[in-house]
Order: structure tokens, then sequence, then C-alpha cells
């Protein structure tokens, strides 16, 4: 976890009652979830990048590349 994630962490509330969405920067690949009532403007809790993309769970040992 970066420094930005540890204090955005710190500053908002707590989502563990709600769904969340997962997400992966492509920038800088930190996979990070955001709840689905928050879905607007996501961006990289570590490096700010707005190029974010939804990744499905399932998929995460999917490499992609084949």
């Amino acid at each position: 976890m970066g420094l930005l994630s540890a204090v955005t962490s710190r500053l908002e509330p707590s989502y563990e009652s709600e769904e969340t969405f997962a997400y992966q920067c492509g920038r800088c690949e930190t996979t990070f979830e955001r709840p689905k009532t928050r879905m607007t403007r996501i961006r990289c809790p570590d490096c700010g990048a707005s190029g974010v993309y939804a990744i499905d769970d399932t998929d995460e040992n999917t490499s992609g590349d084949g």
C-alpha cells in the first residue's frame, strides 16, 4: 500500500458493508476497491492516475497474454 492509499484510507469512511468493484491502475498496477455507490471519477489511490480499469476477481490468476 502506498503512502497516498494509507492516508486516503484513514480519511475516507469505511465501506466494508457495501458491495464493491475491484480496479487496477494502468500506470502503477495498484489494485484497489471502491464501493459501487462511488463509481464516478475513479482514480488510483497511489499515483492519482485516471487510467484505471475494472478487474474481475475470478480472473486474477489469468495472465491475459495468451
